[in-house]
Parts: structure tokens; sequence; C-alpha cells
């Protein structure tokens, strides 16, 4: 039988004119050459197997200066890592219900996430550095007729907690299709993981080692891992303090509303994350 192990991710660099050096500078990603980055784009469909298709995508941003307007035909999240000191930071998404044309600005800190529906435009403020996770791909759109003329249903929110142990999970969003995961990690956490599903991991901060059934590896600073279906556990050791994101598909109701009730959330609290009124009934 063939054991299932996590997966190198094909990464695009790309060098649009909003990018800086702050991911090399703050992240510690060590660039193939001396070009401003804005975007590094980690290529999920590339880690289908069986002739599947993964339409998830995800990115490290450095917006160094305001990006273009971007929309979407899923959900998006942008899930904040960094803002310059001394700067008002902003999400700009959803059109400006006085005026009908403007984005509205939504002001964030490090830890806020910020969740987009389908074809809502979007862009990032001048001075953050943030992980985008969609359920489709992002395009660059100057049109007004293509993209939904409503204003973001809800601001940004910075997740709710649960405790593993001395591990942190935060909740940072949840909608149908997608889910959001960031982990404070202290000791070594043993995830149970859906063997029919696949997960998207990446690391944040100082190395991780990652443990599974016949293997291990060292995960650095913003390397990101593919965990395909047919994984059922992986044990994350930090070294120190670890923070790493993991993104999926959620079955909503025992990934995410279930522990949270048990936790004392309230119902206006789990809709927060996004969850579909209908789960919380």
């Amino acid at each position: 039988m063939t054991v299932r192990q996590p997966v190198r991710i094909s990464r695009r660099v790309e060098h649009e004119s909003f990018g800086g050096h702050r991911l090399e500078q703050i992240f510690g990603y060590a660039p193939t050459s001396r070009q401003p980055i804005s975007t590094l784009v980690d290529d999920l469909d590339a880690c289908a197997i069986d002739g599947g298709r993964i339409s998830h995508v995800a990115a490290y941003i450095d917006a160094s200066f305001q990006t273009r307007a971007y929309v979407s035909e899923g959900t998006t999240v942008v899930h904040v890592l960094w803002t310059a000191i001394g700067t008002r930071a902003e999400v700009l998404a959803g059109l400006d219900p006085y005026t009908g044309s403007e984005l509205t600005g939504y002001e964030v800190d490090p830890g806020d996430t910020v969740s987009v529906p389908k074809r809502v435009p979007y862009a990032l403020g001048a001075g953050i550095v943030a992980v985008v996770f969609g359920s489709a791909r992002s395009q660059p759109t100057t049109d007004p007729a293509a993209v939904s003329r409503s204003p973001l249903p809800r601001p940004p929110n910075h997740g709710l907690n649960l405790f593993d142990r001395f591990n942190r999970r935060t909740i940072c969003a949840a909608r149908e299709g997608l889910l959001l995961e960031r982990w404070k990690i202290s000791c070594p956490l043993d995830l149970s993981l859906k063997p029919d599903r696949w997960h998207y991991l990446t690391n944040l901060v100082e190395p991780v080692a990652l443990h599974w059934p016949g293997g291990s590896m060292l995960l650095q600073r913003t390397e990101s891992r593919f965990l395909p279906p047919g994984m059922d556990r992986i044990t994350i050791v930090p070294d120190g303090l670890g923070y790493i994101l993991i993104g999926s598909i959620p079955d909503l109701m025992p990934d995410v509303v279930i522990p949270l009730r048990r936790a004392g959330y309230d119902r206006a609290a789990i809709a927060s994350l996004g969850v579909p009124p209908s789960l919380l009934e």
C-alpha cells in the first residue's frame, strides 16, 4: 500500500509594481533574484491526483504599495500577517454604498481576516503582507459591469480560538467550500486529518518539523506543503514557537460549528466567520 506524504507545491514568483522586499526581510523568504516580489503563488491544482482538479488558490502577497482591484468567481479570504508601523493599513473590499464605484476601506491589524464573497471586488492597501486563500482564482478587474454591486457583508474579524493542550487553533474563516485556520504551536501538535480531503499547510515563522507514518521533514519559513487525500494524521513540532496556516474544504458542522458551540461561542460569533445561518438554527 502506498503511504501518502506531504507534497512540495510548485510556486510561481510574480514581480508586479506593488511589490517590495518584505517577504525576504520580514518573513525570511529566500529569493532567487533581487527584483521586488509582489506575490508567491502556490499552484495547488498541480498537486491534484488521479485526474482530479483543485480550483483553490493560495498566495503570499507583499503590498508595499496598494494593489489593483481583483475579483473572483469564488470566495476569497485575506489573512493579514503584517502591517507597516505608523500608518493605517486597509483592505478595500465591496463597493461603497454611497458612491457605488469606490471600494470601501477596512482598517486591519495583523491576525485579521477579511472574507470576500464571489464577484465582490477587493484590493490590499499599502503596507500589508497577507496570505490570500480562495476557492477560485482572482483576476484583475477594471470593468464595473463585471462585479457585484454589494458591499462587504461582514467586517474583518480576528477569528475564534480553540485549544489543544498549549496549542491555539484560531478559526479565521469558515464558509461553504473554504476553511482557513491559524495554529500557534508551543508543543507537538497531533492533527487527525479526514483522509478523503486535501489540506494546504504553510509555515509563517520559525521552522517546524512535520512527522507522519513513514517519514519526516523540516519546513522552513514561508514554505508550503500539500497534504493529499489519504493522509489521516500528521504531527507538527515547533522549534520554540510555531505559527502555521492550514486551508481546506470543510464539513462545517463537525469541523467548526460543534467545536465552537462546545467552547461556549454563541450563534452571532460563529456566524461572523461566514458560517451559513442554516447551520446555526
